[in-house]
């Protein structure tokens, strides 16, 4: 035998011992390949643990944390079985037991909130029709008013002098519609008034939670 032939068989048997090692040791090194549920694929997982809700092994030379909330399933290698992850379940967070209200006498409860709502309803259609009496008369004012600065400006006055003037020249009827007008006027701004700031808003309050507590109720029967 060559030199020649006696190198090609060392090497040779040298491959074959390469070989047998590699394929004796991945297997260990590389049992587990991890899918996660966004469709990505981890392989060549030596082993894993869990700790914490996570799956934690070694890849890349560093230690990896994923989410086991995350991971649809691990597999192992070479055909073997799968090893599939139980559904992730957030721990349950401690509450504090809320007091239970009285189940009795709701419809007895419900009759007296919707009587209440009425009343606060009342009191809105009340505000409602205080500011259209004071529109309407607003209007009645204005229309006195074009009417006056019409016949001032036909008589020869400024536009300045038939704003200022033109009470006068409206007939006797007509002035004492401009004051009665007035006058209702400045009763409708006292009232609304009023009701916008004593009476609307403690209703206002009191209505939501009238509101709350009937939704509660009507949840319960």
């Amino acid at each position: 035998m060559t030199p020649m032939m006696r190198f090609k068989l060392m090497a040779f048997a040298f491959l074959l011992s390469i070989s047998a090692f590699f394929l004796a040791v991945s297997p260990a090194l590389a049992a587990y390949r991890l899918i996660l549920k966004n469709g990505s694929v981890l392989e060549g997982i030596g082993s894993y643990t869990r700790a914490d809700g996570e799956i934690r092994f070694q890849y890349g030379g560093g230690t990896i944390g994923i989410p086991e909330k995350d991971v649809l399933r691990i597999e192992k290698s070479r055909q073997e079985p799968t090893v599939v992850l139980p559904e992730y379940t957030a721990p349950a967070k401690k509450t504090q037991a809320q007091p239970s209200r009285p189940k009795t006498n709701n419809s007895g409860r419900l009759a007296e909130i919707n009587r209440r709502l009425a009343e606060i309803k009342a009191k809105e259609d009340e505000y409602r029709q205080l500011k259209a009496q004071y529109q309407e008369v607003m209007l009645r004012i204005q229309n006195l008013f074009n009417q006056g600065r019409q016949a001032a400006i036909g008589a020869g006055k400024s536009q300045i002098q038939a704003n200022q003037q033109y009470g006068q020249f409206l007939g006797p009827a007509q002035q004492q519609m401009v004051q009665a007008n007035f006058l209702a006027k400045q009763q409708l701004e006292a009232k609304i008034k009023d009701m916008e700031t004593n009476v609307l808003p403690p209703l206002m309050q009191e209505k939501a939670r009238l509101l709350q507590e009937k939704q509660e109720l009507e949840s319960l029967s």
